[in-house]
């Protein structure tokens, strides 16, 4: 039996639409071409080929592996839910939001102190100068890192909640998949480019 792998296209622009349920989602490992369904006289089930080294793969085959993924998916959603490192990079920095929030009020607290001080004669404005600078471009730059590791924060739980709606709508086609009909079933591309099924 030929090695061959496929896995649903979820890095490139989504095809144009076909009449034909998975066309043009799919990519061959043998360098990512992309395979579609080409209709010819006498043909009794779709079959999908490798535009570049012609591999032919049965409609019925790539739907089996859809169906057990929707099932696994259905069974342990945290398998696309997950994602280890989005996790720990969020926690790192969480934390480093923490050490960089406690340095700011230390830092504002001195600014504070320095302008009692200038203030109430207590130090000449040169001695103030020379201690207020460096605690206001440390003050500068510890705002703008507060602010993008909070962007960054931001863009991981969107994207953890894009991957929570996923397996939503995953689970439930997986619940409802006998049940649909070719054309229905057709219209589910958008869960299917963000998927990932293996065919070997």
């Amino acid at each position: 039996m030929a090695d061959t792998r496929l896995r649903f296209n979820t890095e490139r622009k989504a095809p144009k639409q076909g009449k034909y349920l998975f066309s043009g989602l799919l990519v061959c490992k043998c360098g990512g071409g992309k395979l579609y369904c080409y209709p010819h006289p006498g043909m009794t089930a779709p079959r999908y080929t490798c535009r570049s080294c012609k591999t032919k793969v049965d409609e019925a085959v790539i739907e089996k592996s859809l169906q057990y993924l929707l099932k696994t998916l259905s069974l342990s959603p945290e398998s696309l839910c997950s994602d280890l490192n989005s996790e720990n990079k969020l926690i790192e920095n969480q934390n480093r939001l923490g050490f960089l929030k406690k340095d700011l009020r230390q830092i504002n607290s001195k600014v504070d102190t320095l302008v009692d001080l200038v203030g109430t004669g207590r130090i000449d404005k040169e001695t103030f100068s020379s201690r207020f600078d460096p605690l206001t471009v440390r003050r500068d730059s510890i705002s703008l890192e507060i602010s993008r590791l909070q962007g960054e924060n931001d863009y991981i739980q969107s994207e953890e909640t894009g991957r929570q709606f996923v397996v939503t709508q995953a689970t439930t086609l997986a619940k409802l998949w006998a049940e649909l009909t070719y054309d229905t079933r057709a219209s589910c591309k958008s869960i299917f480019r963000e998927l990932n099924v293996l065919y070997i």
